[in-house]
């Protein structure tokens, strides 16, 4: 039951996004300029995920994924979460605070994701 309920989370949640700032429990974060939705594709539910089982090992009801974004100059990531589309402050499902990282030129995030469904 936790593998479906873990899956079907991911099949919701089909793209990623940074922001400046952190967002709530209901409301998206400012998306970071220059950024965009990126398509996320999770592990099977109970799976290794795609960090490899150090960082991410094999545990029933738990989903994983990797998104890569690429940054401008000037930005600051504070926040990420995950929507239900690739529209721009569009579609908000999750999402959560980051290690705060600025970009003092421009570069790449790598947001590495889970779900556990309890």
């Amino acid at each position: 039951m936790k593998n479906s309920l873990a899956t079907a989370y991911g099949a919701a949640a089909t793209h990623a996004m940074i922001y400046t700032t952190v967002p709530s429990s209901t409301t998206q974060g400012t998306e970071v300029a220059g950024a965009t939705h990126q398509a996320i594709t999770w592990s099977s539910a109970g799976a290794v995920g795609p960090a490899g089982s150090t960082l991410q090992p094999a545990t029933p009801g738990v989903v994983y994924a990797q998104v890569q974004f690429s940054v401008n100059s000037g930005q600051t990531v504070a926040g990420a979460g995950v929507h239900s589309s690739a529209t721009t402050n569009a579609g908000f499902l999750d999402g959560g605070s980051v290690t705060s990282q600025p970009f003092n030129t421009a570069g790449t995030y790598l947001l590495n994701l889970s779900y556990t469904q309890q």
